[in-house]
């Protein structure tokens, strides 16, 4: 089962048959960082989610290697994570929830993605139709806006509604890129996001005529 990568929390996926052994469990966390956490399938009986330390704990695992000092962490460049939701942007961010028939990840320097599903799934109206998150990173602030929003360019999710377009286009946006912003950011500039958005589709389905010619 392919490890996936959490910022701070262990997500154990209800029991089944193909659990991960220790020993593979010990190969996925030393393959990573040490400051990372890996999503991986557990033995019976525990639940959904549970933080790494407490299972290691229970598991009386030797990963003593994995405590850092405050010593030991360092700042370096810059990063933004936007996170995507199943929802219609375009009409105050209701809930878009249904079957995503077509998930396709962005990939690239300086880009990860934090996820729960690679395929086709099916997002509950009873839950928070939250998707994934795509965290960039870069030597400065522009630099990791930049590859965030080319990253969200190459990210396609068909079958349900959602907003990457909307985090594009304040991406984009001047004010954002200036960090000359508040959290009351979003409410005021919605209307011009929303022009931003526009033009961004047309110029799309430009492309798509002009390639079906």
């Amino acid at each position: 089962m392919p490890t996936k990568i959490l910022s701070t929390k262990l997500y154990i996926p209800p029991p089944r048959k193909n659990v991960v052994s220790r020993p593979r469990l010990l190969d996925h966390l030393r393959q990573g960082s040490t400051s990372k956490l890996a999503l991986i399938s557990a033995p019976a009986g525990y639940g959904k989610t549970t933080l790494l330390s407490e299972w290691i704990d229970q598991q009386e695992m030797p990963f003593g290697w994995l405590s850092l000092d405050q010593g030991d962490i360092t700042r370096s460049g810059h990063s933004i994570e936007a996170r995507v939701y199943a929802e219609d942007s375009e009409a105050d961010f209701a809930p878009s929830p249904g079957t995503i028939h077509y998930y396709l990840e962005p990939d690239g320097k300086g880009i990860r993605v934090d996820s729960g599903i690679d395929g086709k799934a099916e997002i509950h109206p009873d839950y928070d139709p939250m998707v994934c998150k795509v965290i960039s990173h870069g030597n400065d602030r522009r630099q990791a806006i930049d590859r965030l929003h080319e990253a969200l360019g190459r990210f396609h999710i068909h079958g349900t509604r959602n907003n990457i377009s909307f985090l594009r286009a304040v991406l984009a946006d001047e004010a954002f890129v200036a960090n000359r912003i508040s959290t009351s950011y979003c409410r005021l500039e919605i209307d011009r996001l929303k022009e931003s958005m526009s033009r961004e589709k047309s110029r799309i389905d430009d492309r798509i005529i002009t390639a079906s010619l």
